[in-house]
């Protein structure tokens, strides 16, 4: 069975730079990860989080937008330990 889409107002960190995000007990890893090559988040971005939604699409894909126009797709699911 598929999971239906759900979207939730979420908040990624980005200490470090974008690299993964935990939805409930899973991990996902940025498909592209974002940092500034010096391990920060991109400009704009904020440190050390910043507001947005987060998109389950499938149990293994989600995508994070927020009102900047930044979307990341985060693929991979791990549950943590």
């Amino acid at each position: 069975m598929r999971p239906r889409r759900c979207a939730a107002a979420a908040a990624v960190a980005t200490h470090g730079g974008i690299r993964e995000a935990r939805i409930g007990a899973t991990y996902f890893a940025a498909e592209t990860p974002l940092d500034d090559v010096s391990g920060n988040p991109p400009e704009g971005w904020g440190n050390p989080s910043r507001p947005g939604t987060m998109t389950l699409l499938s149990e293994t894909e989600a995508v994070f937008t927020d009102g900047a126009a930044h979307e990341v797709t985060f693929s991979g699911a791990v549950r943590a330990p």
